[in-house]
């Protein structure tokens, strides 16, 4: 994982044992590494959850950055927060998980035959995280350091919104159920928006409050993906690329990096 370190493990025990696996970037101090992992384990505490990860990051820039990954029956939960120390930006984090693991277990409780319902959600209605286009990598040469090949799940568009909301991510790739094209459902508070490509569709009905673009993504070029980013300033840049002719997203990382999210073609 780029720029980060392992800093050790940690083990707990209260419902299983497991390994809480640390990594860190920058002058991260002993003590947060200490702290960090003992307040995500009180935070967990009681529920069966395995695969813990935390990641904890000094920019010179950007405020501090912890980010948590736990999984419950075998579903990814994460969080991740941003503070003025890792301290702060670790207690943020925390405090958020019993909110998204509770959501799940009630979730999996009411699983049953037949389509799920989604109406009552608690649906997180929070804006996108934004990282300053102002923010530069170390020796300033900006690059696309990371991409992720992510097979896109075929989903129902609440239950695009709920995982997107149990990962706290700011958008979810995914291919619509309704539609069978690719779409991208990104936050766009006090709701989310939904950019899909291929032709107009009748409007589908969801609990969640989802609106949806009128016009498709941009066919671009990576190359143009990257200038549109800078234009616009804004955190992701959704786009068809036309070299694979899926829907691609191009996104700012906290470290002045780029990264892009690609289907499989």
């Amino acid at each position: 994982m780029r720029g980060f370190r392992h800093a050790g493990s940690t083990m707990r025990t209260g419902g299983t044992v497991d390994a809480t696996e640390i990594l860190v970037r920058g002058p991260v101090t002993t003590d947060d590494i200490t702290r960090g992992p003992a307040l995500i384990a009180a935070m967990v505490a009681g529920r069966p959850v395995t695969g813990l990860r935390l990641k904890m990051a000094e920019y010179r820039d950007v405020p501090a950055v912890a980010q948590v990954n736990v999984e419950l029956a075998g579903r990814l939960v994460r969080g991740q927060a941003t503070g003025a120390s890792v301290r702060q930006a670790v207690q943020r984090v925390a405090a958020s998980l019993p909110e998204r693991l509770s959501r799940l277990e009630q979730r999996l409780a009411a699983a049953g035959p037949g389509r799920p319902s989604y109406a009552g959600e608690r649906w997180e209605r929070r804006a996108c995280r934004v990282v300053s286009p102002a923010v530069r990598p170390l020796g300033g040469r900006r690059a696309v350091v990371r991409h992720k090949l992510v097979p896109p799940a075929v989903l129902e568009r609440d239950a695009a919104a709920f995982t997107m909301d149990l990962r706290d991510y700011d958008f979810h790739l995914f291919v619509d159920a309704a539609t069978g094209c690719d779409g991208v459902l990104y936050r766009a508070a006090p709701g989310y928006r939904l950019t899909l490509r291929g032709p107009a569709a009748p409007p589908v009905r969801t609990a969640a409050p989802i609106g949806v673009d009128a016009e498709p993504p941009p066919a671009l070029t990576l190359a143009e993906a990257v200038r549109r980013l800078d234009l616009t300033g804004h955190p992701f840049v959704v786009f068809a690329g036309l070299a694979g002719g899926r829907t691609e997203v191009l996104y700012r990382r906290y470290d002045g990096h780029l990264g892009i999210v690609t289907p499989p073609s």
